[in-house]
C-alpha cells in the first residue's frame, strides 16, 4: 500500500510523476534507455512497479501501480514499447521476492 499515492500523467512527448505533494519528475520518452518490471514491499504489502532508467546509473524513476493514473499509464508504456501486459503477472508471483524482469531495453 502506497499511503502517498503519486500522479502519473503523459503525453506525446513525456510522463510526469508528481510526488510529496508538488515535486515534479519529468521524463522524456526518447531518454528512456531501459524498461522493467518489479515489486517493491514498502509496509509488508506488495507493490508492483514499472521502473525507467534513463542513464548508465542505478537511479531510476518509478511508478507504482496503486499511483493514480497507473492504469492507463502501464496500458501506454505497454503500447508504445511493444510488449504485453503478461508482465505484470510475472512481476507478481511468487510473492515476497523482488521479480525484477527487464521489459524493454534501448538496442
Amino acid at each position: 500500500m502506497n499511503l502517498f499515492k503519486n500522479d502519473v500523467r503523459f503525453d506525446g512527448e513525456e510522463f510526469v510523476v508528481e510526488r510529496n505533494r508538488g515535486t515534479a519528475i519529468r521524463v522524456r520518452w526518447l531518454h528512456i534507455r531501459e524498461i522493467f518490471g518489479y515489486k517493491r514491499e514498502p509496509f509488508s504489502v506488495d507493490q508492483v512497479c514499472l521502473g525507467f532508467r534513463v542513464d548508465d546509473s542505478d537511479y531510476h524513476v518509478w511508478v507504482a501501480e496503486d499511483d493514480h493514473g497507473c492504469s492507463a499509464f502501464f496500458a501506454e508504456v505497454e503500447r508504445r514499447f511493444g510488449f504485453s501486459a503478461e508482465w505484470y503477472r510475472r512481476v507478481v508471483h511468487p510473492p515476497l521476492l523482488e521479480n525484477r524482469r527487464t521489459l524493454w531495453r534501448r538496442g
